[in-house]
């Protein structure tokens, strides 16, 4: 693992507070710089090595927090061992570090949030014979709020009440 610069975080962590935005450390040819989310567009398999919303430079680390906080708000891996149940629950157990991994809800099936290795989501939503689309750098905010506008209900109420509670 590559050793960023102690500056370089501080300089990440600057910015994102002055810009409102999340900023990432990259590198390129061993020079670190650091640069907003929206960068992750020009070249979307980009890999980053850290970024301000996990605040960390371990990419299973990071990854496990994103699937973490998935689970926390009712979406676990498709296929993965929540249908097992009991001590089984959760999808970190079968999560892939190096590829995509898809996440869906029996909540709200009409949702399928995808989080690639790099930590770019893609969800995809399909109401009504209608498909939608977003793509972000991981935001546990933005994910919570788009679960809220599509979840039914009886389940907006608990989502609602999570939101609060991350704040």
């Amino acid at each position: 693992m590559m050793e960023i610069p102690l500056n370089m975080i501080n300089d990440a962590n600057r910015l994102s507070i002055d810009k409102n935005i999340t900023m990432l450390v990259f590198n390129s040819g061993g020079n670190f710089y650091v640069e907003s989310w929206y960068h992750m567009f020009e070249m979307p398999s980009r890999k980053s090595y850290y970024d301000t919303i996990t605040d960390s430079t371990d990419r299973i680390t990071r990854i496990n927090k994103v699937v973490v906080f998935l689970e926390s708000i009712g979406f676990y891996k498709s296929g993965g061992p929540q249908v097992l149940g009991g001590e089984f629950q959760g999808s970190i157990l079968d999560v892939d570090y190096n590829i995509e991994n898809s996440f869906t809800s029996v909540f709200i099936p009409e949702v399928v949030i995808r989080v690639k290795n790099n930590l770019m989501i893609e969800i995809s939503i399909v109401k009504n014979f209608e498909r939608r689309g977003y793509s972000f750098f991981y935001d546990p905010e933005r994910i919570l709020q788009i679960a809220i506008e599509e979840a039914p209900i009886e389940y907006k109420r608990d989502l609602k009440i999570k939101n609060i509670l991350t704040k």
